[in-house]
Order: structure tokens, then sequence, then C-alpha cells
């Protein structure tokens, strides 16, 4: 069986804050091979993942800073390292890292994803999760680079790294290297068995759209006229593209979308910065969302990676789960942001669980992996 453990420090002593973190697998004699751990940025990273690997050498351990933390044990925090080990009977797990990602980002993660592989003693691998820079570089070129890697439909789950809102630097971890501009990835094969949810709450409204003229995540124009004008044909004169209503791009020939959140806008050019690049011509349409039905997705989430989860195996329960929501669904969410690991936790009851809030998040639907915004993605994980 595959066995989690999840755990949280808030400590900044570096010894202490290890102790309390490997404190369950200490106490149940438990050897990791694969491990997540996401924390504040405030934290010493350098000396956390060192600590963390002079005791277990042989763990493949990848991960990176936040806009706040989640785990199953100990609820929301802000300012904590959260980490969730995996010890298996026959579930492997390899790590690797990208790096120069400004000058050959396919290259770069290729070379990680053959590092990665090199660590699962010959065997194939089933399921990636990765935990990206995100200021820099473009999550959806990372994101295409991991699936020429790997292949177009393999399962790519993560999300990429933040810093506490303050967009001015994250940190990614792998084994004992800390980067500021990296691309983590945790492959696991083996005898593994996954399943997922992924949602958002928000609902399309007015009529579908075309993105004509698009560089990279800058939106110029919808249709025959300017990406604002599009927003205040619909909210109104004056109105200004916000978070609170992202915009929907459906992959083609599909009903179901991914989001796109308005970062900054420039109404005498007419263009909107998008937290994600668009496709030249793809279908859009605006979103909107209530606070209740932000959280009502994060259940949603929980219960859509259920279905799947006993679609797959039957009765067999998962043994862990690890969640990755969006910093501005935290935003939007204010003090009711807590409630998305409760929520997690009531679905789940028992399960170790253990999560992060990201700048974006990485998970697949209708056969292909994708990057968003203002999501919850939930992915379940077991051995058999």
């Amino acid at each position: 069986m595959l066995r989690a453990f999840t755990s949280r420090t808030e400590s900044d002593v570096v010894p202490e804050a290890v102790e309390e973190l490997l404190a369950p697998l200490v106490e149940a004699g438990a050897t990791p091979r694969g491990a997540l751990l996401f924390a504040a940025v405030d934290h010493d990273h350098q000396a956390l993942v060192d600590a963390l690997m002079d005791r277990f050498p042989d763990m493949a351990l990848i991960g990176c800073t936040t806009d706040g933390e989640m785990c199953g044990c100990d609820g929301f925090a802000e300012d904590s390292a959260t980490l969730i080990a995996f010890d298996a009977d026959e579930v492997v797990f390899g790590a690797g890292l990208a790096e120069g990602l400004s000058t050959d980002i396919a290259g770069a993660i290729g070379r990680a994803v053959a590092e990665a592989t090199a660590s699962l003693g010959g065997g194939a691998p089933s399921l990636c999760f990765t935990t990206p820079e995100s200021l820099t570089a473009s999550a959806v070129q990372v994101l295409q680079g991991l699936q020429a890697a790997l292949g177009p439909a393999f399962p790519i789950f993560g999300g990429t790294a933040a810093d506490a809102w303050e967009f001015q630097g994250t940190k990614q971890f792998c084994g004992r290297r800390v980067v500021s501009y990296g691309v983590p990835v945790l492959l696991m094969g083996g005898s593994l068995r996954y399943a997922s949810g992924i949602r958002s709450g928000w609902k399309a409204l007015g009529i579908r759209a075309v993105a004509t003229e698009v560089e990279g995540n800058v939106l110029h124009r919808i249709d025959d006229d300017t990406a604002t004008a599009y927003y205040q044909q619909h909210l109104g004169p004056g109105s200004e593209p916000t978070g609170e209503y992202p915009l929907a791009v459906y992959p083609p020939g599909g009903d179901r979308f991914y989001l796109r959140a308005p970062l900054t806008f420039d109404f005498e050019a007419g263009t909107i910065t998008l937290a994600g690049d668009v496709p030249q011509g793809a279908t859009i349409q605006l979103t909107r969302a209530t606070r209740d039905e932000i959280l009502g997705a994060t259940r949603d989430a929980v219960d859509e990676a259920r279905r799947a989860w006993a679609e797959k195996y039957g009765e067999a329960r998962p043994e862990a789960v690890v969640a990755v929501s969006c910093a501005a669904r935290k935003q939007l969410l204010g003090t009711r942001a807590p409630l998305e690991i409760d929520l997690l936790s009531e679905g789940l009851d028992g399960v170790p669980i253990a999560g992060f809030y990201a700048y974006g998040e990485i998970g697949p639907f209708d056969g292909a992996s994708h990057f968003h915004n203002e999501t919850m993605v939930t992915l379940l994980l077991g051995e058999g």
C-alpha cells in the first residue's frame, strides 16, 4: 500500500521545523520514497531542504513557495511549511529539475524529465507533478515542454510557485537544489492509482467570441473590437477587467473550459494582460461567480475525483490527496478561504491531504492537461 504522511511547521528554527515535519514518519518508522514540500516565502528554504535530505537522502523531493498552505492535519495556514511524504511498496518516484528556461525551455524540461525517469528503476512513468516558476516563464510553454517530453495525453498535475501575493520572486525545490527560475518535476510510476477532479465555480455568460489578436498572454482584440471594449460591452461603460470576471477559454471541439484571469489592462491600447497565454483564434467567453459558487466548486472537485476513482477502482479507498487552489481564489474568498481545506477534508474523510495556493494550476480534463487560473485541482493517489 501507499502510505502518506502529512505534517506542518510554523517554526523558523530549522532543526525544530524538521523535527516537526518528520515526526509522523519517525513515529511510523517509515522511509519516504517521494515528497512534496510547500513553504511560505520567509523560511530558510536551503537549510530546510538540506536537513530533510540529510535524514532521507534517497527521497525524491520537489516543491515551491506558496501563497498559503493546506494540510488535512492542521487546516489552512499562510506562514507554514507543509510536507506530504509517500512510503510505498510498489509505487516509485523520481525527481528532476529544469533550469535555463530563458534560452531553451523545451530542452531544459526534457533533461529534467530524463533525470526524473532515470530514478524510476527502468519503469515507465504514470503521472507527473510539477511546481514551476511563475513570474518570468510562461506556464503554458512549461506545460507544452512537459507534454513534448511525456506525451500530449500524459497526466500532468501541479501548480506554479507563489510568493504571498507580492510578485517579487518565488523559489522552487528539487532535492537539495533551491532555485528561482526552475521547473521541478516529480514523476510517479509502478503500481500507481490516481484520479482527479478539477472545478472553478465560474459560469459562462453572454455569447462566445474569438480572440482575434493575441501575443502570448496579452489579449489585443476580441472579435472586431478591443479586449477592454469587450469587457465594457458586457459589464457596462467604464468597467475594468478584474479577476472576478475571468475569461473562459474553450479547447477546440469541447464545451469544458479553463480560465484566464486579467492581471492588468490598458484602456488606451485596449489590451488586457492575462495570467496565462491564450491561443490565437481561441473561443472565449466572459464568466462570473459568487463566493458560494467558488466554495461549491471545491466540493464539486472532490466529488468529481471520487466518482472517477470509483469508476476505476471500485470500493478501494484513495490513500493520499494533493490539492492545488489559486491565490486569486484565496483573495476573493477572504476570511472564507480556510473553508476550502475543510470541504476537502469532509469529502475525503480520513485520507491524508496536503496542498497549496498557487499562481496557476495544472491538471487534465477531456484527455489533455491544461494550465488554469482560479481553479481547484484535486488529485487522489493510491497503490494497487
